[in-house]
């Protein structure tokens, strides 16, 4: 789903039940309103900022997204991670560098440019038992 679909490509989608892609950073308040329940939901892609990168950059708009719980307080990658979990999508992928709350320093790509791309690689070190708490909480409370 990124880019024009064409009608051609709607039918096959169609005839063959394939569902649709939905990326937070290019339609965050069509996910959070749960536009199509049957639409894999990814934070990102290999050619975005990471989320927390992004969170970072868009605060202002994610505060309108999220509701008025949030009054003052910083929408962090964790919480849209959190969100999206709790959503009838019947995936979410979250890429790990998400997971981790790494930021742009471990972007995987820069369309455009030549130099500096996939050079970020997983380091035990990084997945504390914080996160793997967190991770084991998220998916047994959504049910993922």
């Amino acid at each position: 789903d990124l880019g024009y679909l064409t009608p051609e490509v709607h039918n096959l989608k169609h005839i063959f039940q394939i569902p649709g892609m939905k990326v937070f950073q290019f339609s965050p308040g069509e996910m959070l309103s749960q536009a199509n329940p049957k639409d894999v939901f990814y934070t990102g892609t290999h050619d975005n900022n990471t989320l927390p990168g992004w969170c970072r950059e868009n605060q202002k708009r994610l505060s309108g997204l999220v509701g008025n719980n949030y009054d003052g307080e910083t929408v962090s990658a964790s919480k849209v991670i959190e969100l999206l979990y709790q959503t009838e999508a019947p995936w979410v992928i979250v890429p790990l560098q998400d997971i981790l709350g790494l930021g742009p320093e471990a972007r995987m790509n820069i369309p455009g440019t030549a130099e500096g791309n996939w050079e970020w690689q997983f380091r035990w070190e990084l997945l504390s038992e914080d996160i793997v708490t967190w991770l084991r909480e998220l998916a047994s409370k959504s049910g993922r």
